[in-house]
């Protein structure tokens, strides 16, 4: 688990009026607490470290509680006696030590958000504000993705920015997997509840080109748990990174729900993964008939009428209406990306769908000569 967990959120500090004076612990401000007293030699931080163990519990409480008041400048002594030959000195230290980065990192974060230091120097801003577009709209949003997951970041970045790519690709991608499954575990209770920065570091970690998602099919029903993110203030951002893991290479089993993914959050780069999907004569009917309506919404007739056109003559039934085919799914479509009205064709019972332009068993025909008769009109309409 991240240290950097605390209930207080960092992001919502900066954005009270004066977000240094909200961080001030006890009276002491952020620097102070941050780096406490400066003035303890090597040979008094090793003391307080031996201290540690003192057969007194009252001694090793107060050099535990001078170590975390000093902070930073005890941060390398505190690091290298985790590997302490006593017990209890190890013990103490890895809490004092998390305590010490924890604070460290809401330094930073705060500093990020005022625009005091370089945000290069944080785990994944670059790539990230490469994917987000604008900096000042992305900020907040990494700050809360750093707040809930820092420690997953910084694992998936250094080992895609150190490793050779392939074990990049291995390594972040069960990362990934780990996480996705230890998310998806937490879920199940009612009692838990998806942060949008762990929504945000899931879909961040997954956007990277070489990490594999085959490991991780519970990636999208997570989403659905996050929908009020994808949706709410930094939807931008969050359809910036849906769009490029949706769009990534994948299994078929990832296939429905990738293309009911780009329909319902409006990912109009899926209508790339669309046209794949029906130009792939093997591909079930029913994911079909989504890319169908996908082109429908996001294609053109210059671009798609060839790719459609040669479906004119698939009488495969369409999922969800035995009276509805793929043919007229298909030519539902094309009279839509021609600007036209399918009502006028003799689809008298056309229910339009905000996500997929049309409900698709409401796309039948009262009779095979309606059918025949629209079709006819279609290709007398194209010459």
């Amino acid at each position: 688990m991240s240290v950097f967990t605390r209930q207080k959120s960092v992001f919502d500090v900066f954005l009270a009026a004066a977000f240094l004076a909200a961080f001030v612990v006890s009276g002491v401000t952020a620097e102070e607490t941050l780096n406490g007293p400066s003035n303890y030699s090597d040979t008094e931080l090793q003391k307080l470290i031996e201290q540690l163990g003192a057969s007194r519990y009252q001694e090793r409480e107060d050099a535990t509680s001078r170590l975390v008041s000093i902070g930073i400048p005890a941060k390398g002594h505190v690091q290298a006696a985790l590997e302490h030959a006593d017990l209890e000195i190890r013990s103490r230290c890895e809490g004092i030590f998390d305590e010490i980065v924890l604070r460290e990192r809401e330094h930073m974060m705060i500093e990020f958000l005022s625009g005091t230091i370089s945000a290069e120097n944080l785990p994944g801003w670059s790539t990230f504000v490469s994917i987000a577009g604008d900096p000042e709209q992305a900020k907040p949003l990494f700050a809360r993705m750093l707040e809930s997951e820092w420690e997953f970041i910084e694992d998936v970045v250094d080992v895609n920015d150190e490793n050779t790519v392939a074990v990049a690709s291995e390594n972040a991608s069960r990362y990934l997997a780990n996480r996705v499954n230890m998310i998806q575990l937490s879920l199940r209770s009612p009692s838990s509840r998806l942060t949008e920065g762990t929504l945000c570091a899931l879909l961040f970690a997954a956007s990277f080109p070489d990490v594999d998602l085959s490991m991780s099919n519970s990636l999208f029903p997570i989403c659905s748990h996050g929908e009020r993110y994808l949706i709410g203030e930094n939807r931008e951002v969050f359809s910036a990174l849906l769009s490029r893991v949706v769009l990534k290479p994948q299994s078929d089993y990832t296939l429905a729900t990738r293309l009911h993914f780009c329909a319902r959050y409006g990912l109009a780069e899926g209508v790339q993964l669309a046209r794949e999907v029906v130009s792939n004569v093997a591909t079930r009917s029913f994911i079909r008939q989504q890319g169908i309506l996908l082109i429908a919404r996001f294609g053109n007739l210059a671009d798609d009428q060839q790719t459609l056109d040669k479906l004119l003559a698939d009488s495969t039934a369409a999922i969800g209406s035995s009276s509805v085919q793929i043919r007229d799914v298909a030519l539902a479509a094309l009279i839509h990306l021609n600007g036209e009205n399918p009502i006028d064709y003799g689809f008298k019972s056309t229910v339009r769908s905000s996500d997929a332009v049309f409900v698709v068993n409401t796309l039948g025909f009262d009779s095979e000569q309606d059918r025949v008769a629209a079709f006819e009109k279609w290709v007398a309409r194209r010459k």
